[in-house]
């Protein structure tokens, strides 16, 4: 299913000419059926939807079979590609800036984790190198050798990067592998909990919490975040802890009670 939570509805689609036709020939039920139509077509892979299961979704609209065909291939809404699948262009060309945006912050965390992950792998080499000098160096306060406690780093950084990579995006926790089960996990964990976060779309500084109804909140003033600005802040939230997942494991008994 992709991952899309709302897609533009243009204030004057009821004028539109080829909507108008179906209005004329079906009144406000073509209205309902077409967007109906257009929602289950957002809820599926590319965006596209077997024409032989129509039969479904007259169930579903409560209508009739012959109404939802007539409204897919008789105004020139919607096409249908060789394998039978019916697909709206006009949903298509309008969701895509948003996909767009949505790949290039999930390659730019695969970016960000790949730079950290080298400078570890740098340190490491580069302290190595140090720790295989000469051990007859003074020895420090807990008895151990300059190379000595050099290794000891270089074993720390090793742990620290090996632990880093087993929350690589192939291996993260259940609850990381979707917004929507990333958004269930953190309003059950994380309530009243202070979240730090960059907005990826404003690129201001926020201190938000999610409150004891699941919403998110600014901190300060403890006012919810509403409609298609709390979904902006949740992508934001779970492209950060794609980024940074080891900052959003929590123990349940680590949650606070208090709420904004």
């Amino acid at each position: 299913m992709a991952n899309i939570k709302h897609f533009p509805h243009y204030l004057n689609a009821r004028n539109d000419r080829k909507i108008r036709k179906g209005r004329l020939q079906l009144g406000i039920e073509f209205y309902a059926i077409y967007f109906m139509i257009l929602e289950v077509l957002a809820e599926q892979k590319d965006f596209r939807y077997p024409i032989a299961d129509i039969d479904i979704l007259a169930d579903d609209f409560g209508t009739s079979i012959q109404k939802i065909q007539l409204v897919i291939t008789q105004y020139d809404l919607f096409e249908i590609d060789p394998v039978e699948q019916f697909f709206s262009p006009a949903q298509v060309n309008a969701l895509k800036p948003y996909l767009e945006k949505v790949e290039h912050y999930r390659l730019m965390g695969k970016k960000s984790a790949l730079a950290r992950k080298l400078k570890t792998e740098q340190q490491i080499e580069e302290l190595k190198k140090l720790s295989q000098g000469d051990s007859s160096q003074p020895a420090f306060n807990d008895g151990s050798t300059y190379a000595e406690q050099l290794t000891n780093i270089t074993n720390k950084l090793t742990n620290k990067l090996i632990n880093k990579q087993t929350l690589s995006t192939d291996k993260l926790p259940e609850h990381f592998q979707s917004q929507k089960k990333f958004v269930n996990y953190m309003r059950a964990l994380f309530i009243g909990k202070v979240i730090g976060t960059t907005d990826r779309y404003t690129k201001k500084r926020m201190e938000i919490r999610i409150n004891e109804k699941g919403l998110l909140c600014d901190a300060s003033t403890g006012e919810p975040f509403r409609g298609s600005r709390a979904e902006e802040i949740w992508e934001s939230l779970y492209s950060f802890a794609l980024e940074r997942p080891e900052l959003f494991i929590l123990q349940e008994e680590e949650t606070t009670d208090e709420t904004c």
